[in-house]
């Protein structure tokens, strides 16, 4: 019992980052083959896509952590919010194009969405 617990911890940001990187590929497949690629197609596919990836990673690290989910849901947030802050930083300070703004905030967006309802749960709802 033990030792698959101290495994779940050791796997969770491998798996977190696994199914954020297949989510989000998957999405953009997905989206760019059913939308076309003006701008809006681009626009759509970039926001679903961030949106996608930021909750997925979130939701994924929650469910494999054996204990203290709002703690990891927080832990995980966070640190979608600090590669935010660095993708928006080196896109400001290269010039970037609008789609690296547009997908940070969607994946910040998509990582809270999927984290606040853990973090600000009371009661028994947290413990779920």
């Amino acid at each position: 019992m033990l030792k698959s617990k101290f495994m779940r911890w050791i796997c969770l940001l491998p798996a977190a980052f696994a199914a954020a990187f297949v989510a989000q590929r998957l999405t953009k497949f997905v989206s760019a083959w059913q939308m076309g690629h003006g701008v809006l197609g681009t626009l759509l596919i970039e926001l679903g896509s961030g949106a996608v990836l930021g909750a997925v990673f979130v939701l994924a690290g929650v469910a494999m952590a054996p204990s203290h989910r709002r703690q990891v849901a927080m832990a995980l947030f966070t640190m979608v919010a600090i590669v935010f802050g660095i993708t928006v930083f080196t896109a400001l300070l290269f010039e970037g194009e609008m789609w690296v703004y547009a997908n940070g905030t969607a994946m910040l967006v998509g990582a809270l969405v999927v984290a606040y309802p853990r973090i600000s749960a009371t009661g028994p709802a947290r413990r779920a």
